[in-house]
């Protein structure tokens, strides 16, 4: 059997009593980092609280080479941790797949997740999110930068809804607040659409530790605001009711009239 278990938003306290009891009684346990990563805690100290080895797993083990995960959960009970919620990431849906083309038994046992806390976070209604983006850092030599958060964001802001964007992590790397905003600023001034122009953001760094930031502002704002260390999100927001800007003032220090 091959069990996905989610660990949640930040430590390895966030994980449910089911996942902890599948990967005591497993035989195999690996964890996926790329995806998503805890910001409190990394394998070594997984490996501590749980009691068990945590084998790593590469993008290559998961999406490229999974032979050795799937055949040790054709005879074997295998978990594969994951941030956040396991079926938040596609990969992790085509690995269930593959494993069920095998004839393979899965299960998924789910986990808070950015994208069912942030509204909680926020005080934005969860209602009024529209489809989420990647903002991902320039890749190749010529520093080709994606376009897809901007036309989301777009798209999102034409209907009045929000936009969670998440935050690239790579090679190591997690990008932060105010390097996706330049990346957003870059995209403008190449569009020139003022899409985000006098867009409201509201910026999330270590969502569900005890030290959590939320801060509501512009572009310029956020841009120059300490979050501290990673993990970080950002929410473009859509058009506000009342108790949701009421929320962002309270909860998210933002300064003004609606």
């Amino acid at each position: 059997m091959l069990t996905f278990v989610g660990l949640g938003l930040y430590d390895e306290r966030d994980i449910t009593l089911k996942g902890l009891e599948a990967i005591r009684s497993a035989e195999f346990v690996y964890l996926e980092e790329y995806t998503s990563r805890l910001g409190g805690c990394n394998r070594e100290k997984l490996e501590g609280v749980f009691g068990r080895k945590v084998l790593p797993a590469t993008r290559t083990d998961i999406e490229n080479d999974p032979e050795e995960i799937l055949r040790r959960a054709a005879s074997s009970d295998v978990v594969l941790l994951t941030g956040g919620d396991p079926m938040s990431a596609t990969t992790h849906i085509d690995l269930r797949l593959r494993a069920h083309d095998r004839g393979i038994k899965t299960r998924i046992i789910h986990a808070p997740s950015i994208f069912t806390a942030v509204a909680g976070i926020t005080g934005l209604s969860s209602y009024k999110f529209g489809k989420s983006a990647t903002i991902s850092y320039p890749w190749g030599e010529r520093g080709v930068i994606s376009e897809v958060p901007y036309d989301t964001i777009k798209i999102n802001r034409a209907h009045g809804l929000h936009t969670l964007l998440l935050l690239d992590i790579s090679n190591g790397r997690c990008m932060r607040i105010h390097e996706a905003l330049k990346i957003l600023s870059m995209l403008e001034e190449k569009r020139d659409e003022g899409v985000v122009d006098n867009l409201l953001f509201v910026g999330v760094a270590r969502a569900g530790s005890e030290d959590m930031t939320v801060k509501a502002g512009d572009l310029e704002t956020l841009m120059h605001f300490d979050f501290g260390p990673p993990l970080h999100v950002l929410v473009a927001v859509g058009e506000l009711h009342f108790i949701e800007h009421e929320a962002l003032v309270k909860f998210a220090g933002l300064k003004g009239d609606l």
